[in-house]
């Protein structure tokens, strides 16, 4: 779900070629099992698989196992390909980007997608092959009424953002969606990158220099052509960076967001001793480092050694981040209870103030409240 529907018919297709995002049929413990491949063992003897709404991963696939992949569904007689699906969600969201660019630019609203359709479709040149949630686009705080108020005329709505059944107000991420068909279309709009939390938005003085970094990225844009229309993303060694911090925002889950990272780091030329700057400049060092293990464990990206070192000090920083490289699956997540204690432990765990600074800000009444 939602893809494919308890009462649909999964109709296989024999084969031994698999990518990643096929949902692939197999047998496990006796029960036949249709879940997406989510990644492949360099070695390729084994497959992992996870259902799109399982927080946990099936574990290790034999080939042996695998008796074909799902290309088709049959649905109330009539039979649909999934590919089409995937293609008839992303041409739903690309027009209304379109119309979102359009709209921002003819009232002269500066913004940048910092992740969604139209960097997949920049790097990998084809459509995702699943289903996504939303579009991440980050605006300056000034410009929060006249993004609403386009985004409003546009027919999206504004959700009330809630955490633990309670409202939330002052938080730097606001969604907007609206309920086209056959899906709804759903946008992010932030006034501060997604590093840490956007709902508790105190605790992220346990982040140095959020805000010069947002004034950093908006001087730091590069436009991409994409079905004709022009998009502001940010410049590579930007992205990179940023992508990082929002898979350590994720606690280091979703093999997708490391795979996406992965996918740019092949495709464009990186600047190591840059990004290696910018972090210790904002003091990212702790929260990226982990990230750079992982790409090494799962990826086997080639970065040298000095670029690693470089971030990895103190000492303390490689511990930590060493630890959490061999202990986080990016398979696997945890419910929302989990993760929220989750991210307030890493955070805790990784953030560069003193003890004393710490202290202080998780004893307020703001980071008291989240925490019981």
């Amino acid at each position: 779900l939602p893809l494919i529907k308890l009462s649909d018919k999964p109709l296989l297709s024999k084969t031994h070629s698999f990518k990643i995002n096929d949902i692939i049929a197999f047998n496990k413990k006796g029960l036949l099992i249709a879940h997406r491949l989510i990644y492949v063992y360099p070695q390729k003897n084994f497959f992992v698989t996870k259902g799109d709404n399982n927080l946990k991963a099936d574990g290790k696939i034999k080939p042996s196992q695998i008796l074909g992949k799902v290309e088709e569904i049959e649905r109330e007689g009539q039979k649909i390909r999934l590919d089409h699906v995937y293609l008839s969600q992303s041409i739903n969201y690309l027009r209304e980007l379109n119309r979102i660019n359009i709209e921002f630019n003819n009232n002269g609203l500066a913004y940048i997608i910092l992740k969604g359709l139209p960097l997949h479709l920049h790097f990998s040149k084809t459509p995702p092959r699943r289903l996504y949630f939303d579009a991440d686009i980050l605006i300056q705080k000034k410009d929060l009424v006249k993004a609403g108020v386009i985004l409003k005329n546009l027919d999206f709505r504004r959700l009330q953002l809630r955490l633990f059944d309670k409202s939330i107000k002052n938080s730097s991420q606001i969604t907007f969606v609206k309920n086209t068909r056959p899906f709804p279309v759903a946008i992010d709009v932030h006034l501060e990158p997604a590093i840490a939390l956007t709902k508790v938005k105190g605790l992220n003085r346990l982040i140095p220099k959020t805000s010069l970094f947002t004034k950093y990225l908006f001087d730091n844009i590069q436009e991409i052509k994409v079905e004709n229309s022009v998009f502001p993303i940010l410049k590579t060694d930007e992205l990179v960076l940023y992508l990082m911090l929002h898979f350590y925002h994720h606690n280091f889950n979703g093999i997708h967001r490391l795979e996406l990272i992965n996918t740019v780091i092949q495709k464009e030329k990186i600047n190591w001793d840059n990004i290696s700057n910018l972090a210790k400049k904002f003091r990212f060092e702790n929260f990226i480092y982990p990230v750079f293990l992982m790409l090494k464990r799962y990826f086997h990206i080639k970065i040298s050694n000095d670029f690693v070192t470089s971030i990895a000090s103190p000492y303390s920083t490689k511990l930590i981040g060493s630890i959490i490289a061999n202990f986080v699956v990016p398979f696997n997540r945890g419910n929302r209870v989990k993760e929220g204690i989750k991210r307030f432990l890493l955070l805790l765990l990784l953030s560069p103030v003193p003890i004393t600074q710490k202290l202080k800000i998780i004893t307020n009444k703001e980071t008291l409240s989240y925490i019981l």
